[in-house]
């Protein structure tokens, strides 16, 4: 399933974005900003000193780039979405543009 919806990303990601980010990568924002994101999120606290502990597990993760590191947050977000209810197929979640979560919408903490 991880597969397909990266690959539906892939594919679909130019025709949902009307403008790339500079990277070249189909996720917007920075790859922190989605751990925060998720792990705010899996917490169910918009406070990022309630989730530092999840923060700095997952800061610590290696991914092979900074996109890849993206497609994975995203896709937890997006699992979590749908288990609660507000997102209902992952691979129309991760090719939507607009599917992210108020860190990476304020590209950043407290803004």
């Amino acid at each position: 399933m991880r597969r397909l919806a990266i690959a539906a990303l892939v594919l679909h990601s130019a025709a949902a974005a009307s403008t790339p980010p500079p990277s070249g990568c189909p996720i917007q924002g920075e790859a922190t900003w989605w751990i925060v994101d998720v792990c705010m999120a899996s917490l169910e606290t918009d406070d990022e000193i309630a989730a530092s502990d999840c923060i700095e597990v997952e800061t610590a993760r290696r991914f092979r780039s900074a996109c890849a590191a993206k497609l994975h947050y995203k896709q937890q977000l997006c699992e979590l979405a749908i288990a609660r209810g507000t997102q209902s197929r992952l691979e129309a979640c991760m090719v939507d543009p607009e599917f992210r979560g108020p860190t990476v919408r304020n590209q950043g903490v407290g803004r």
